[in-house]
């Protein structure tokens, strides 16, 4: 936890204004996918009645933003409106960890701010399904961790809160949870060897406490999983313009691909971590790539992972050229960064809002 009064102004900053334009986001003219699902399960767990088996919330199963949505539906609050309040305040504290990663990692870097930048007004969220925003940002907290544990030690405190993010993430959204976490194994295996068994033990004993499913029946819940798997054959085209918005990650992941087999020392990233992080996104675009149904959310957490190692990137880039740069010519091109990305944004929003 940050202990500095600067820093929490600054977090409390982060999340106040990422809660603001979450809000705008979710309550704006703009519709995202399957939003009458959500609120519809959130009512019924409110009424105490749980979605069937059969349908496609069991698998998701999104209880990480049902449960507490339908704890505001209780208090008196409308379904639809504590959707929304829940969407946001979680994706605000999931932005605002992100951040927090990013700050006790390079501390003297603005990468920070060039994540929230990044991450608070992205339009794509809303090309997703409510758990697939989250379970995005989840990821990236989960990432961010597996790097705080390889350059700062691992600790049993450190295993444990990253198996916390892990279970609320499978209980977000199972597929992408599974997915990430598989490729995350052989990396942690190495770094923590037998310890590992300690982040999967909290792994699964917090995915347990957050999916009522399991409760309901674990065998059923397994079974509706991998039914799911081959419902859907054809591929959504969301709303047209998101297929142009993976430039970004794209561009963040070739310099990656460049440091790790060309230019190492231009990057504060090990070559090991970058390296096991191209070879697992690789794997993971090939997997879906290869499925029968592939739409642009599927490949949502690898966008969001990669747009934010992008700023780390470019401002490493610019540090590595003081020999060249004066102090305020660097001072210059940092800011002249964050306000592209943000411009960047700002665009995209205006884009959904014209379609």
């Amino acid at each position: 936890m940050p202990k500095s009064a600067r820093e929490k102004v600054i977090l409390g900053a982060v999340f106040l204004v990422s809660f603001v334009v979450q809000l705008w986001l979710w309550f704006g003219p703009f519709p995202y996918t399957d939003v009458d699902l959500w609120t519809k399960a959130a009512q019924q767990f409110a009424n105490g009645t749980w979605p069937g088996f059969s349908s496609p919330i069991p698998p998701h199963p999104g209880t990480t933003i049902l449960l507490p949505a339908s704890g505001l539906v209780l208090l008196g609050v409308p379904a639809f409106v504590a959707l929304q309040c829940t969407i946001a305040f979680l994706m605000s504290l999931a932005v605002v960890s992100i951040v927090y990663l990013c700050r006790i990692l390079r501390p003297k870097s603005l990468w920070w701010l060039g994540v929230a930048v990044l991450l608070i007004p992205n339009p794509l969220y809303l090309e997703m399904t409510v758990p697939t925003a989250l379970a995005a940002l989840i990821s990236c907290t989960y990432i961010l961790l597996i790097l705080y544990m390889y350059e700062k030690g691992i600790t049993r405190e450190t295993l444990f809160y990253t198996g916390i993010c892990a279970g609320i993430l499978l209980a977000t959204r199972l597929d992408t949870g599974v997915s990430v976490l598989l490729i995350s194994i052989p990396f942690l295996w190495k770094l923590a060897n037998k310890q590992l068994f300690l982040l999967l033990g909290t792994t699964t004993l917090f995915f347990g406490a957050l999916n009522p499913y399991i409760w309901e029946g674990p065998f059923m819940y397994a079974q509706s999983f991998l039914r799911q798997l081959g419902v859907n054959t054809t591929t959504d085209s969301g709303f047209g313009y998101s297929h142009n918005a993976t430039i970004l990650a794209f561009i963040s992941f070739a310099l990656a691909f460049s440091v790790v087999y060309f230019r190492q020392q231009y990057s504060s990233l090990s070559r090991e971590y970058l390296f096991w992080l191209v070879a697992g996104s690789t794997a993971l675009c090939a997997v879906i790539m290869f499925s029968k149904y592939h739409p642009i959310r599927y490949f949502f957490q690898l966008m969001t992972l990669w747009e934010v190692f992008l700023p780390l990137f470019v401002l490493d880039g610019i540090n590595n050229l003081s020999r060249r740069l004066s102090e305020a010519s660097q001072y210059c091109a940092r800011y002249i960064f964050i306000l592209c990305i943000l411009g960047e944004r700002l665009v995209s929003i205006y884009f959904l809002w014209r379609w």
